[in-house]
């Protein structure tokens, strides 16, 4: 499975693609997509949207072409296959603390 994570911001669009194939993973990146799109509020009040979205290789390729999209934001994709929402390292440590 393969997917989409499109940051959108007031005046930033930023991608990145996921390929997942384990069965837990799988799972993970399902509930993902069903509970997209994910809203992040940056310390400096800026909000963010987070949609996620399944597409085929040919969108995965031409999509990574661009990897100046992806730049600075990986973590937000992968925290929401973690943890279920986009969260901070920060904030990971302080709610398993």
């Amino acid at each position: 499975m393969i997917l989409l994570f499109t940051l959108k911001t007031a005046i930033k669009r930023r991608s990145v693609v996921r390929s997942f194939r384990k069965k837990s993973d799988i799972i993970k990146a399902e509930l993902a997509v069903q509970r997209s799109p994910f809203v992040y509020k940056w310390p400096d009040g800026t909000v963010s949207e987070v949609h996620v979205e399944k597409v085929d290789s040919r969108t995965s390729r031409a999509v990574r072409s661009c990897r100046q999209n992806t730049y600075g934001w990986e973590w937000m994709a992968d925290t929401i296959i973690t943890h279920g929402k986009p969260m901070r390292l920060k904030d990971i440590s302080q709610e398993t603390a």
